[in-house]
Order: C-alpha cells, then sequence, then structure tokens
C-alpha cells in the first residue's frame, strides 16, 4: 500500500503522558518499521503536532478530525477506541472507506458489567457513567448496522468478541471479524530460566483503582498462608497505586517479609522485578486478555490468575494455575513451594505459551497482513 493510511485513537503517548494507549505506539512503531506508511491522529481538545519517539502524531478535536477527512482520501482506516463521537465523523465523512476496528473493551462493555466494581464511594461515576455507556452502545450498534462499505473487527480474544455481540445487540455472523492479541514485548520481557529458589519469592504489580483488578484475592491469599509453617521463607512485593492502596494492604503491614510499594513504574523498573521473583499474583475480576500477565510470563513467572473472562484463553495449567478465589491461590502457591520441579517447568511452559501465542513479531505480522489485505478495498467498490 504506497499510500498513507489513517489510525485514529482518543490519545496517544506524549512527553507529559507517556503511557498514553502505549500499546497503540508499539502498534505504530512497528508498523512503520515494517514499510507502513501511517498518519497518527489523536482526538481530543489541544491542537499540534508533535513527533514522539520518531512518531508524528497530529492532535486534534473531532472537528478537526473531520475537516482532515473532507480534505483527503485515504485508502484505508484504523481505529482504536471507535468512541461515539469518532464513530459519527466517519460514518459522515469517510463512508466508503474500509475499516479496521480493534476493539479493547471500554467501549464496548454495558456498564452492568462493570457495576460491581463501584462502591459507596464511587456510586457517582457510576451514575454518570450509565447514560453515556447507553450511549455510546447505541451509537456503536446503529454504525454498524447502517454502514454499508468494508469494515472488519479485530477482538483480543473469543471472550471479548462474544461480549461485544451480546452488550452492543448484534448477530456476529455477517460481520468480518479476526482475533489477534495484543502483543507482547518478548524482546523486552525476556525469558532467562528460574532459579527454583526463586519459587518463594511472589509479586503483584497492579492498580489500586478498581475491585476489578481483585487485589483483595491476593491480599487474603497473604493471610492465609501467613497460618502456615513456611509462610516465613516466602517473601511478597506488592507494587501499585490508587485511593484503595493503603486501605488493602493495611493488613500486610504488620509481617516483616511483605514490602509494600506505592507507586507506579516504568517497563525498566517491572522487567526489573519480573528477574528476581519466581511467582506472579495476578487475580482478576474482568480482562479481556490479560497483558501485564503475559508480560509476566515471557519473563517467565508462574501466574497465578482467575478463572474467568478471557484468561483461560491465554493460560492453562501447564503454565501457571486458574483459581476462583483466595484458598485457591494460597493452595497454588504452597503446591508451588513444595515442588521446585513443577515451578521450573511451568516457567518455562509460560514463556514458551506467550512466544506462540502473542509474540512481537506473530502478533504484528498478523496485522500487517489484516491492513495490507486488499479484501476490504475490493469490498467497498
Amino acid at each position: 500500500m504506497s499510500e498513507s493510511i489513517l489510525l485514529v485513537v482518543p490519545g496517544y503517548p506524549s512527553d507529559q503522558h507517556p503511557y498514553n494507549n502505549m500499546f497503540v505506539h508499539s502498534r505504530v512503531k512497528a508498523y512503520l518499521q515494517h514499510g507502513l506508511k501511517i498518519d497518527v491522529f489523536s482526538v481530543g481538545m489541544l491542537s499540534h503536532t508533535t513527533t514522539y519517539e520518531g512518531v508524528s502524531v497530529r492532535f486534534g478535536t473531532l472537528g478537526e478530525l473531520k475537516s482532515l477527512l473532507q480534505e483527503k482520501s485515504y485508502p484505508k482506516i484504523l481505529i482504536h477506541f471507535a468512541m461515539r463521537g469518532i464513530l459519527k465523523v466517519i460514518a459522515q465523512d469517510a463512508p466508503k472507506t474500509p475499516l479496521i476496528i480493534w476493539v479493547h473493551g471500554y467501549e464496548a462493555l454495558s456498564w452492568k458489567r462493570r457495576a460491581a466494581f463501584f462502591d459507596v464511594m464511587t456510586l457517582h461515576r457510576l451514575i454518570g457513567y450509565f447514560p453515556v455507556n447507553l450511549l455510546q452502545r447505541r451509537a456503536y450498534r446503529d454504525f454498524i448496522q447502517t454502514r454499508t462499505s468494508a469494515l472488519h473487527f479485530v477482538f483480543v480474544s473469543q471472550w471479548m468478541k462474544d461480549v461485544f455481540a451480546q452488550d452492543i445487540g448484534i448477530d456476529m455472523a455477517s460481520i468480518k471479524a479476526s482475533l489477534i492479541p495484543n502483543a507482547i514485548d518478548t524482546e523486552s520481557f525476556v525469558y532467562h530460566p528460574k532459579d527454583p529458589q526463586q519459587r518463594f519469592k511472589l509479586l503483584s504489580i497492579r492498580p489500586y483503582t478498581s475491585k476489578k483488578y481483585a487485589n483483595d484475592l491476593a491480599i487474603d491469599a497473604v493471610l492465609k498462608l501467613s497460618q502456615n509453617e513456611i509462610f516465613n521463607q516466602l517473601t511478597f512485593t506488592f507494587v501499585g497505586k490508587g485511593r484503595s492502596f493503603k486501605t488493602l494492604t493495611k493488613p500486610l503491614q504488620a509481617f516483616p517479609n511483605v514490602t509494600l510499594r506505592e507507586t507506579y513504574l516504568n517497563h525498566q523498573e517491572i522487567i526489573a522485578l519480573h528477574q528476581t521473583h519466581g511467582i506472579m499474583l495476578i487475580p482478576t475480576r474482568q480482562d479481556s486478555q490479560g497483558v501485564s500477565m503475559g508480560e509476566a510470563m515471557s519473563s517467565g513467572l508462574v501466574p497465578i490468575a482467575s478463572n474467568n473472562t478471557a484468561i483461560p484463553e491465554f493460560l492453562d495449567e501447564r503454565c501457571g494455575y486458574l483459581t476462583n478465589n483466595a484458598q485457591e491461590i494460597a493452595d497454588a502457591i504452597l503446591e508451588l513451594v513444595h515442588d521446585p520441579d513443577l515451578f521450573c517447568r511451568k516457567s518455562a511452559a509460560s514463556s514458551l505459551r506467550v512466544s506462540q501465542q502473542c509474540g512481537s513479531g506473530h502478533v504484528i505480522q498478523q496485522e500487517l497482513d489484516l491492513i495490507l489485505s486488499d479484501q476490504n478495498s475490493r469490498e467497498a467498490s
């Protein structure tokens, strides 16, 4: 494809906000390295053009996106987080342009799936989120039903695809879609064979902003283990930031073998912790893939995760644990501690699975094949 294609996303990394949709930026850098020409448009309020790590990015309003589409005809448009305003502009000003839309979850899930993650302190957020979510899902459904030109969806998991169909209220049978997971940077999160002694070192790196991250289950598992004679041989490192960090971790402050760090970490800091620990505590109540889990697995940590949503699509008993409660998390830890050979086998299997299923080279090639395919263009003609 000799012409530039357009990538639209509501938020892109910058010097001021380096973690803003970083996974999209990683894709763009890989596309450019493979010779793909891309114009990046980040929808927001501040209008300017800048270069971030070699990628030229135009930041602008929906009105400026509208003007861009009126001025220039693109052979294809890629969209991450197809929010209502973006869909409206695309429908009006690029009605025949082939589209590839990545569905990540927030923009497609019903409010009902998130309601349990709010509490009394955040109830006002749920009340405000409810009408916005209804309008977003309605706009998504109307867009799909009225779109006559080529449209292709990318889902990171089968769970995400199934939930999308349910919550938007559409029949996916007639809609073109691909299952392509988010890429895991296996070149940064490198596997080094774990020393069996690292099975005694457990790590948790999570946000503390929502019940969704199930930090309470990991903490309850530690409390259960504190009654076991082997507990003092273990060390735990809990890293995270959010309004519930101090409250949830307070029961752990009494244990000298538990380290609590209320902070955000950059990639290099996460990689360093991966190399010095052996087990990753990473339960969840909802996840469309589990990128943080995949990064830990790539580094060779044995993940103790949850048996729900999309997690079983990326983890099985050969390389980790799918648990349902705090007691099962504690039991999984004890099994690994008592069996060093099992720990080493699962560690190696974790890294291998991520490499084969979500490795950067494999995933990016799938996306490039889809983007460069002329199938969508032929359908639009």
